[in-house]
């Protein structure tokens, strides 16, 4: 199940709460792929240079700077696969 990036992990995690007779959140009960999910949608599986760099690449992206990023096709054909359409880029340079 994958989440939408614009539901917050809060909400995500309030489906599952159990709680204690006066209405405490005790715990939160999800099952091991939707935890695995949760972990991979928020990037809680990244080292920190890793989270550096996805910061990095959204404010390239978001000020425009698309000659810091190159197309699927280009990247395809440098690592010898396919992944789909090559019509938009998804990549940062491999350096």
């Amino acid at each position: 199940m994958r989440y939408p990036e614009s539901m917050t992990a809060e909400a995500i995690l309030q489906k599952s709460v159990r709680y204690d007779r006066s209405g405490k959140p005790l715990e939160v009960v999800i099952s091991y792929e939707e935890f695995v999910d949760f972990v991979e949608t928020y990037g809680l599986d990244l080292s920190d240079d890793e989270k550096d760099a996805v910061r990095e690449a959204k404010a390239d992206h978001e000020a425009g700077r698309m000659k810091n990023f190159v197309a699927l096709e280009d990247l395809e054909k440098e690592l010898g696969i396919e992944c789909g359409p090559s019509s938009y880029t998804v990549a940062p340079p491999v350096t």
